[in-house]
């Protein structure tokens, strides 16, 4: 599967505006979006844990909340995309138009289909640090629907 960025993350390349017209300042904007939902969302994290609102904050926005475009990747259905993981940040919101996400449930130790269509919140291992464990770091894949 290949994988796009779109957050301007420190470090990361950035296509040249005659490359890409309007590409730079739409990312801008979408960076800009993430940022004020990424401080929401520490907000409300802390709130429901009863910790101080600054407790959360303080990361970088794209070790926070960042968005990336994987493209359909060909192979036999039922076969791993990408594999088992957690995400490093402190935040992933995930949507798929399609079959294929899937995350550990560890009351019923099985992999749970995440419905396509549907906006899904995962922990990822900053914020499974930042709250001494309080929140645990969703493990989830991508399994292969080509049908």
């Amino acid at each position: 599967s290949t994988r796009s960025w779109h957050t301007l993350a420190p470090g990361r390349a950035r296509p040249s505006c005659s490359e890409h017209p309007g590409y730079l300042p739409a990312v801008e904007a979408l960076d800009a979006c993430f940022s004020r939902t990424a401080r929401h969302l520490s907000e409300a994290t802390a709130d429901v844990l009863g910790l101080a609102p600054e407790t959360l904050a303080g990361s970088h926005t794209a070790a926070m909340l960042r968005g990336l475009r994987y493209v359909p990747a060909s192979g036999s259905t039922g076969s791993v995309g990408i594999a088992s993981h957690t995400d490093f940040g402190d935040f992933t919101l995930c949507h798929s138009s399609g079959a294929g996400l899937e995350a550990w449930d560890r009351d019923s130790t099985c992999w749970q289909a995440v419905p396509a269509g549907e906006l899904c919140f995962l922990v990822g291992s900053g914020l499974q640090g930042k709250t001494r464990k309080k929140l645990v770091a969703a493990k989830h894949r991508v399994i292969l629907d080509t049908a």
